[in-house]
């Protein structure tokens, strides 16, 4: 059955980053106490992924693959920040230092993490079509992607953030949770 209802169009789009460790919050709450709201994106720019890979089993009596076999998973985000600041740029760049010069209070310098010392994140994005929200969490990101900042006349300057998604033996990689109620499982909708 045909429901337009069930179209989404991202309207409002939020990326929270935080330290490793910090609380994972519930709900659709906004993150508080360990996490940084990245601030303006490009409107065309975000993207959440998953790329599995698979490998497929021939035969010589089948012109076609026999089985496949899920070889990987991966996942990431992907969104173009507006905002320079000292958070977005260590995102960005995986880490690093900011401190101030000492000749001179106002200015600052930023010196990546050195090989080896990339740093991980929590990131949760928030993507919003009127009163329906959906949360995409990731309790382990780390940039791994080239950084390549185009400082051009027109248009503004913007910093990539390419963040691939890692796992763990005792969480999930990542999982979206939603207040809208195309979701609910079937038994629940029979039960209404």
């Amino acid at each position: 059955m045909t429901q337009p209802n069930q179209l989404v169009q991202a309207k409002h789009v939020a990326l929270y980053l935080g330290v490793l460790g910090s609380t994972l919050p519930t709900g659709l709450a906004v993150p508080d106490e360990g996490f940084f709201n990245v601030g303006l994106t490009t409107p065309d720019s975000c993207r959440f992924r998953v790329s599995p890979e698979f490998e497929k089993v021939m035969a010589h009596q089948s012109n076609f693959p026999v089985k496949v076999i899920q070889t990987a998973d991966a996942a990431g985000i992907d969104v173009d920040l507006m905002q320079w600041n000292g958070n977005n740029i260590k995102a960005v760049f995986g880490g690093g230092t900011i401190t101030k010069v000492p000749a001179s209070p106002t200015l600052y310098k930023f010196v990546p993490p050195s090989f080896g010392n990339r740093a991980e994140l929590i990131a949760i994005l928030d993507v919003k079509d009127g009163a329906k929200h959906y949360r995409f969490t990731a309790a382990r990101v780390f940039n791994e992607s080239e950084v390549e900042l185009e400082l051009n006349k027109s248009p503004e300057s913007k910093l990539p953030l390419r963040l691939s998604i890692l796992g763990g033996d005792d969480t999930d990689a990542w999982f979206m949770t939603t207040n809208d109620p195309a979701f609910a499982p079937e038994e629940e909708e029979q039960g209404s």
